[in-house]
């Protein structure tokens, strides 16, 4: 039956007073027709309701309305569901296109702010997540070491929509007490922090301690090797002199006012490039290849600076990249502090050391510097 069929019966098809099978016909013609259906829900809404009295049309004007809500919603549901697939595929070839692509590099990017701004503060497991609508979400715990033992402190979360970048660092219990903190050689004059030393001695034996130290004048990494060489410490983090640091208003430098430096055991500062998988370069010395990985990070963060600066948690107008890069690049790697861990006592020994003129003291927790045979971590 086409068009020209219906069109014959439709006055007799309005009145019922077709037979079943003819009804039939006619109906099975409307469902695949939109004219017909548009041409029938115009009618009914057009008959006075003097017309709707007969049961007959009052079943044809119900199954008009609801055949057309159904196809209706089916309609929008399957266009929800038709762009989230699209904008999936889209999304992830967003994200993981190119080599390295640019999930990697924005994680990479905060993960790196992290270590080289907050000091002994290291991202640990997590995972990212693509998203549809061009989203991103990555979470990676945060965790610092004392002593020997690795404590989770709370999760680094990078959230991104096309290039914008949004980072969120959540502590454990609400918020990060800031003890470490470094003077710049020049800005040290006549101050001192004897209090540090005293709060060492009063400590007892049986505690490991978390110690932030400023030199007396920058040191290759070598030589700062060799100041703490004798010594039952594990270093854990550089100071360095980028050039700015003589120029900043604070006397005291930490993570919010212009603190640079890198992380002894890293992750995100490839400092074996070659070695596949292998980020980290765990031996004492190798100072060439860290000081080509701090340059190296320092360029790029250059390349994204934008999200270098969502990133950072100190004023942005104190990053200073390029001019940190170009110092560093004609002067060297040379650090001015260092964070060091191990038992308290032994940090106390510190004291003797002559190039050591402002130690801070930071965490304090119970004894865990002791050697064991096997032992291992399982984290959520």
């Amino acid at each position: 039956m086409n068009c020209s069929d219906v069109e014959k019966k439709w006055e007799n098809y309005l009145s019922g007073n077709l037979t079943v099978a003819e009804e039939a016909q006619i109906e099975a013609h409307i469902n695949k027709c939109n004219a017909c259906n548009t041409k029938l829900n115009d009618e009914l809404r057009s008959k006075s309701a003097a017309f709707l009295n007969n049961e007959k049309e009052t079943r044809i004007l119900k199954y008009a309305k609801w055949k057309s809500r159904i196809t209706n919603a089916l309609f929008v549901l399957f266009l929800i569901l038709l762009i989230t697939i699209v904008s999936s595929l889209l999304s992830a070839l967003y994200y993981i296109w190119g080599e390295p692509d640019r999930a990697h590099n924005a994680i990479r990017v905060s993960s790196m702010m992290t270590e080289m701004t907050m000091p002994n503060i290291i991202p640990g497991s997590g995972g990212s997540n693509i998203k549809s609508f061009f989203r991103m979400e990555s979470s990676y715990e945060l965790r610092k070491q004392v002593g020997r033992e690795i404590q989770s402190i709370g999760t680094l979360e990078t959230n991104m929509l096309f290039n914008l970048m949004n980072v969120v660092r959540n502590w454990n219990g609400g918020s990060l007490d800031l003890k470490l903190y470094f003077v710049y050689p020049e800005k040290q004059g006549g101050l001192e922090n004897e209090n540090t030393w005293s709060n060492l001695e009063i400590l007892p034996e049986g505690t490991v301690s978390e110690l932030a130290v400023s030199f007396d004048q920058s040191y290759s990494l070598d030589e700062v090797y060799q100041l703490f060489s004798g010594y039952d410490v594990e270093l854990l983090w550089f100071a360095v002199n980028t050039g700015v640091e003589s120029v900043l208003r604070n006397t005291h430098i930490s993570t919010i006012n212009g603190l640079w430096g890198f992380p002894h055991f890293g992750n995100s500062l490839i400092y074996e490039p070659d070695n596949i998988g292998g980020y980290t370069l765990k031996v004492e010395g190798d100072s060439e290849k860290k000081a080509a990985a701090f340059i190296g990070a320092l360029e790029f963060l250059i390349e994204h600076e934008a999200w270098a600066q969502k990133s950072y948690r100190g004023n942005t107008k104190e990053l200073l990249l390029q001019e940190r890069l170009n110092y560093v690049k004609e002067n060297g790697v040379k650090v001015y502090g260092a964070v060091v861990t191990g038992p308290t006592k032994e940090l106390l020994r510190l004291k003797e050391v002559e190039e050591i003129r402002f130690p801070v003291l930071g965490e304090v927790t119970w004894w865990n510097w002791q050697a064991r045979d096997y032992h291992g971590t399982i984290w959520n």
